[in-house]
């Protein structure tokens, strides 16, 4: 298979699962990210792995620019036409962005995402 062909592969999808999520899962973990966000959040410097962040635009759960900012030379890359699942969304996106993390690029190929 040539490099084309596997790229072009690993650049399609599939589709999205059902998603089964009970009211008592769910709860549980809301209570969890309370209890454990504040901890989880002051331990973001300590880091020291190449990191970067991929959020949809239009996700119900905003990208915080202040989390890659707390981690040494992080990044948070914003795909505009893409929503809570941008994998599924815009797989090609994704994949961008996971070639900039694996070579370690702290700018956008693209130039379109926030960094």
């Amino acid at each position: 298979m040539s490099r084309h062909s596997v790229r072009a592969a690993a650049d399609r999808a599939p589709e999205m699962p059902e998603i089964e999520v009970s009211i008592e899962s769910y709860a549980a973990l809301g209570r969890s990210l309370a209890t454990e966000l504040p901890r989880l959040t002051r331990s973001l410097p300590e880091i020291d792995v190449p990191l970067g962040f991929v959020a949809g635009a239009a996700s119900p759960v905003p990208a915080d620019q202040a989390t890659a900012a707390a981690v040494a030379g992080a990044w948070l890359e914003v795909i505009e036409d893409a929503g809570h699942f941008p994998w599924l969304e815009t797989p090609g996106r994704v994949r961008a962005a996971l070639d900039r993390l694996v070579g370690g690029s702290g700018a956008s190929e693209a130039g379109d995402g926030d960094h």
